[in-house]
């Protein structure tokens, strides 16, 4: 068991956390919920030794614990699998999954290969991952990722798995697939947390729910006790209605047009979109919806087909030329594509502007 007793924690003058109370048990699925900013990221990295709390205690199993660094809650069995995935993409999958072993200075062994990759494949077959562990990480999708960072904390004998939005890159089926590993480790005894804003996954999968909102805990149920309604209503302080109220829009003329579309992963695709129109792409991993619309974006080459923007063709081969069209792309690589983590949100907003 887990309890986080009254914990507060600040950054400058803006209080994150206010006297947090929240109790983990062994066996159980639990779900922490609660919009951007409501506190559910900082509780973890509290949890996992990457923030130390201006107040308050964790105990494990009755046991008061101070984590100075995330080596601590390690060593306590406490592993996060934060949204952006810590993978070295230049190693294969087995080499990732059993990276820890080569800690403190070890690099200096010499690796058996084959002995590793037989390991990881055993390893992965045990939580029914399908993957080919010789494969580089940078070969494979955020989908397959997702599960070998999950696989790399299940090798370390860890006991708490804590889960930071692990479905955001998945389909419904690599959701599913997910689903059955946080089952089986419910049936072995773990303690997993589960962070998530999708609430239908969130009733499906967890045993009990804790909703924070503006640094608070606004409560803490069995799931089956709440609907996705009182869930909103905690989480947002509003009816679901009016968080998502039917909205008029009127769909106008053609805005893009895409006509036999070929590039890599892309094999004569047609669409159009019109002004006013929210236009959705699906299907299953590997299906080519991300190469899709980084071909159309400038990101992957294009090696037939046409292109029109509001009536006009136009030929992008790089993405400052879409940028220039004033075609927009949100990657589902953020970390890699999408921001640079080193300079301010105000220099990452006008970044696009200097050229």
């Amino acid at each position: 068991m887990i309890e986080i007793k009254n914990i507060s924690k600040s950054f400058r003058s803006v209080c994150v956390l206010k006297a947090i109370n929240a109790t983990f048990y062994d066996g159980e699925i639990h779900g922490l919920v609660g919009e951007n900013g409501a506190g559910k990221s900082t509780l973890m990295k509290i949890l996992s030794g990457v923030y130390i709390p201006d107040s308050g205690i964790v105990e494990i199993d009755g046991e008061p614990v101070a984590f100075s660094t995330p080596v601590d809650a390690y060593n306590r069995g406490i592993r996060i699998v934060h949204q952006e995935l810590s993978l070295i993409k230049s190693l294969s999958i087995a080499e990732n999954v059993f990276i820890h072993k080569y800690r403190n200075g070890s690099f200096t062994k010499i690796v058996d290969r084959k002995k590793l990759e037989q390991e990881a494949k055993q390893m992965l077959r045990e939580w029914d991952i399908d993957i080919d562990p010789t494969e580089k990480v940078c070969n494979v999708s955020m989908a397959v990722r997702q599960l070998v960072e999950i696989a790399r904390e299940l090798s370390t004998s860890g006991r708490i798995i804590i889960l930071d939005e692990p479905t955001s890159s998945l389909t419904q089926n690599e959701i599913q697939h997910l689903f059955r590993i946080v089952r089986l480790l419910k049936q072995k005894n773990y303690i997993v947390i589960f962070i998530s804003h999708r609430l239908n996954e969130v009733i499906d999968l967890v045993d009990r729910i804790t909703v924070l909102k503006d640094g608070e805990v606004m409560a803490t149920k069995a799931t089956n006790d709440l609907d996705s309604s009182q869930i909103c209503n905690l989480i947002a302080g509003k009816d679901i209605c009016d968080l998502y109220p039917k909205m008029e829009s009127t769909i106008s003329d053609v805005a893009l047009e895409v006509k036999n579309l070929c590039g890599e992963g892309v094999n004569n695709i047609s669409f159009k979109v019109r002004w006013g129109e929210i236009f959705g792409v699906a299907g299953l991993m590997g299906a080519g919806r991300s190469e899709l619309i980084r071909t159309i974006f400038g990101a992957n080459e294009q090696y037939s087909g046409e292109v029109y923007l509001e009536g006009r063709a136009i030929r992008v081969s790089h993405p400052q030329e879409a940028i220039d069209a004033r075609l927009g792309f949100l990657t589902e690589s953020r970390a890699d594509e999408g921001i640079f983590p080193d300079l301010t949100v105000s220099e990452n907003m006008i970044m696009i502007n200097i050229g």
